[in-house]
């Protein structure tokens, strides 16, 4: 097969093998041909079984978003001005005003 141009040259590569049973590769499932790749995650095209469900909640816990104690609305703004740059923001306005208000004769 002679390759003319680059487009050809794309499309005439073959798929790399990937070796069996390596979940750990996100990046090369799209060359994995799909009854392989539903193997290799222990999955179904029609999604999991209420069995196999019970069994991976029983495994790794139920699927339940836990929520941590609300901050109140003073306290995230109080946290979003402590940075940096806003502390020399706060030190400039405070400099400032001594120099133009309080210290002026």
């Amino acid at each position: 097969m002679k390759i003319t141009n680059k487009t050809d040259r794309f499309f005439s590569k073959k798929p790399k093998k990937v070796p069996r049973g390596n979940k750990g590769i996100i990046r090369d499932y799209p060359i994995i041909p799909e009854t392989e790749l539903y193997k290799m995650l222990e999955s179904f095209p029609d999604g999991l079984t209420e069995n196999k469900i019970t069994g991976l909640a029983g495994k790794y816990g139920k699927n339940i978003i836990t929520k941590g104690k609300k901050e109140s609305l003073f306290k995230r703004i109080f946290k979003s001005f402590i940075n940096p740059f806003s502390m020399i923001l706060i030190f400039l306005a405070v400099f400032s005003s001594f120099t133009e208000i309080i210290w002026v004769p």
